[in-house]
């Protein structure tokens, strides 16, 4: 197993402290799959987070505790960056809450194992010996492609809750099955995910959509498609996002004639990573597309406040939720391929860090209405062409660049300040509408007819 000098040297260190230095988890793991190295490598040893700072003492490694509770250690050399566990039991609460109620750190590694959480991350690598140290039977199941937990499974996952979504992330990007017990352990406590922090499930979902490019020699193509459906085959789409498991649920006809549960993996399949988030979330609010057999009104507003509600309930930022508004609040028009130059004029003024985003959404909504993949279409070629547009300034992009003022505003109608910028905004959208600046003629004449209208 390749590891680098710098740890080669570090194993000498710890063994002259009397102290055996061990990789574990996925840097050791993906080389037995054949791999190649992982770019994250965890460490272990019985050595105490303190004892490692005074032993590197003078060394070329740098070494800070970052978590003394837990014992762990981070210790920086050259451009590498390892993080060092010490051997430890841990005791949980009983709400499933990811981190431990206690710790205790220990000399054994077969019972450091058993705190871990898959058998296929709890193999261990002597660096100075060279040797592999497999205490629950790793290897065996890396090369069965099974996922079986470390320990008795319905404690593994009431103990910890996020392990439920590692599961899911680790099976489906390595291309194993989960054993049985394990699985239904899972579903037996996906209640638990409620407790758990939103930084820890955002964190879960976004490597979960990604979970085809984790591995790229393995070509699970389809790896993150097949991690949503586990997460509804196991109950836990509602602890995440509770909107979109009410419009799943009700699994109403799409327009495309496709139900939304199957509409949703053909989104998903033509998305590109960047907006699979969005393609999640896009059908959140289809329970009110088809009632009593009769097509309904669009859903695409109401899929994008869904969609921004659960996103900022999970704590993403400002500008992934402006993304996935901004791309499932014209949903229906991209997928019918009805989103207008004057239309995307008008979204580039306020979501102009957003088109890259839309363009790519916009390919992958119209793909899945017409159940194939399309190089192109008229929405497409309209985003880009306003986004082009935009940037040589052919049409005002924010209300200072309006050529009307406060003060002709007042001569129409004496509005205060507010409302005189709300004619100009008004104004912005118009001249978006005909990609053009407008004169100041134009805008008195369109602004007399606003108050006109207001009046």
């Amino acid at each position: 197993m390749f590891v680098p000098n710098e740890l080669e040297k570090l194993a000498d260190i710890f063994k002259k402290h009397k102290s055996t230095l061990y990789v574990v988890g996925g840097y050791v793991r993906s080389q037995l799959m054949g791999l190649g190295t992982d770019p994250d490598i965890d460490l272990a040893s019985k050595t105490k987070p303190h004892d490692i700072i005074k032993m590197l003492i003078g060394t070329d490694f740098k070494a800070t505790i970052m978590n003394e509770r837990a014992g762990v250690v981070e210790i920086v050399v050259g451009n590498y960056r390892f993080e060092h566990a010490t051997f430890r039991t841990e005791k949980y609460a009983v709400s499933g809450e990811h981190m431990p109620a206690e710790v205790e750190f220990i000399d054994s590694v077969d019972e450091d194992a058993k705190r871990r959480d898959f058998s296929c991350n709890a193999i261990y690598y002597d660096i100075y010996s060279g040797q592999i140290v497999d205490p629950l039977g790793g290897e065996v199941d890396i090369k069965n492609k099974i996922l079986r937990a470390c320990v008795e499974p319905r404690y593994l996952f009431k103990n910890d809750a996020e392990r439920i979504l590692r599961m899911i992330r680790f099976a489906c990007s390595c291309g194993f099955a989960v054993e049985q017990k394990t699985l239904d352990a899972a579903k037996d406590n996906v209640f638990r995910l409620k407790f758990l922090s939103m930084a820890r499930k955002r964190k879960e979902v976004g490597r979960i959509l990604l979970a085809d490019l984790k591995y790229p020699s393995l070509n699970l193509q389809f790896a993150h498609i097949q991690a949503i459906e586990m997460l509804k085959d196991i109950g836990a789409i509602k602890y995440l996002f509770p909107n979109l498991n009410e419009a799943l649920e009700m699994n109403n006809q799409m327009p495309n004639g496709e139900t939304a549960e199957d509409y949703l993996n053909v989104l998903l399949h033509f998305a590109t990573p960047n907006v699979r988030l969005v393609a999640l979330l896009a059908l959140c609010g289809t329970d009110g597309y088809e009632k009593n057999g009769k097509v309904q009104k669009g859903f695409s507003k109401e899929s994008a406040d869904e969609a921004e509600y659960q996103l900022r309930n999970l704590e993403y930022s400002n500008e992934t939720i402006k993304v996935a508004t901004c791309c499932i609040a014209n949903f229906e028009k991209l997928s019918k391929d009805k989103l207008t130059l004057s239309d995307a004029r008008i979204i580039s003024i306020t979501n102009y860090n957003q088109l890259d985003e839309l363009e790519d959404f916009a390919l992958a909504a119209r793909s899945a209405h017409l159940l194939g993949n399309v190089e192109f279409s008229k929405s497409y070629v309209n985003i880009r062409l306003a986004k082009k547009q935009n940037n040589n300034k052919l049409f005002a992009t924010n209300i200072n660049q309006i050529k009307i003022t406060n003060e002709q505003i007042r001569e129409i109608k004496d509005f205060n300040a507010e409302k005189c910028c709300e004619i100009k905004q008004k104004l912005l959208v118009l001249g978006a509408k005909k990609g053009r600046l407008l004169t100041n003629k134009e805008n008195l004449k369109y602004a007399r007819k606003l108050i006109n209208q207001q009046l």
